[in-house]
């Protein structure tokens, strides 16, 4: 089937094959993102219900692919059993033709393609591409599945196939070397993963980080160690400050009302926030290794009418202000985000 026809059939795959994906109406991705072994993890949360994580994406990047690797693996809970998890996964596509896929399932809207953990700037052109049934490293048609899952050297198997450029995943949610053999080991994690998140997602803008020792907590728990500690990285962002107001700028407009001239301006509406990055190591310290500022920001816009013709370069009319804090961008209007 070609990826031209996903849309068409979107809605048959996710009522009929995604039975576990959740279709609230405001799912997007957290504001908490991971990296860990060469892939991203974007959890996604649903807004309407306290933030609960409704699946996870990881992304691998193409400095670490090798030949048919596979470089996206999505993680999908199930709504009435959240301790359940299914997975779907894409090999040679590009991270922006997974997200667009996973975006017309679960209905997320284009004013988060900012919020991704992605390595490259979004392609305008990508189309959605069709993922394939996955499970513990492989695609589940694939002969070496049960092979490699049951052998005592698991990990050491799917690191040198990947190596070799073989249709494998690596994802280190999935390595049997801190938790064991259980066969339900990636559904834990998962499940671990998942709660971290949304224990930081559910906390006040602002509040510090408690990410790490929940994810180390739940794990522990999951499996009954006395100790359990993923080398990682991962972000959590600080409060957004209330909106400012630039000027208004004159933009061209051609138009007129009676004789007089319609004179359009703009106004630059923006607000601004800290990212952390936290770095945790293989002994559990957990540390800062980045700080970064990010802007948010939408165009507010308003017209005159100038009875003399021609238009000024400030506004002649009391155009209204946007209010801050507070105020929020217009219904369909996504704000644009850049970090410095």
């Amino acid at each position: 089937m070609k990826r031209a026809a996903w849309s068409a059939v979107a809605s048959i795959f996710a009522s009929t094959v995604l039975s576990g994906v959740c279709f609230a109406a405001d799912i997007a991705p957290s504001n908490t993102l991971a990296w860990m072994g060469g892939w991203s993890l974007t959890p996604l949360v649903d807004r309407d219900q306290n933030s609960k994580v409704v699946g996870v994406l990881a992304l691998k990047s193409a400095e670490e692919s090798t030949g048919s690797n596979i470089n996206a693996v999505w993680y999908v809970r199930d709504q009435a059993n959240a301790s359940q998890w299914t997975a779907k996964a894409w090999s040679g596509v590009s991270e922006w033709e997974v997200i667009k896929a996973i975006k017309e399932i679960d209905a997320i809207s284009d004013c988060y393609d900012v919020a991704w953990a992605t390595y490259t700037p979004k392609t305008v052109a990508a189309q959605a591409a069709i993922p394939r049934d996955y499970s513990k490293g492989f695609m589940v048609d694939d002969p070496l599945l049960a092979a490699v899952e049951q052998s005592a050297s698991r990990d050491a198997l799917i690191d040198a196939l990947t190596e070799w450029g073989y249709e494998v995943a690596n994802v280190p949610l999935e390595y049997k070397a801190e938790v064991g053999s259980d066969p339900l080991r990636t559904e834990k994690m998962l499940s671990a993963f998942a709660s971290a998140i949304e224990d930081q997602e559910r906390l006040p803008a602002g509040s510090p980080q408690v990410f790490a020792s929940s994810f180390q907590t739940n794990a522990q728990a999951a499996f009954a160690l006395s100790w359990f500690c993923y080398p990682l990285s991962f972000t959590v962002p600080g409060a957004w400050s209330a909106y400012t107001t630039g000027a208004w700028v004159q933009v061209p407009c051609s138009a007129n009302m009676g004789g007089s001239a319609i004179c359009c301006y703009d106004m630059q509406v923006c607000r601004t926030r800290t990212i952390v990055e936290y770095t945790v190591t293989l002994s559990c310290a957990v540390g800062v290794s980045n700080t970064w500022t990010e802007s948010e920001c939408w165009t507010h816009s308003g017209w005159c009418t100038n009875a003399g013709g021609g238009c000024p370069a400030t506004p002649s009319c009391n155009l209204a202000v946007p209010q801050t804090p507070g105020n929020t961008p217009p219904p369909g209007v996504c704000p644009v985000r850049t970090t410095q």
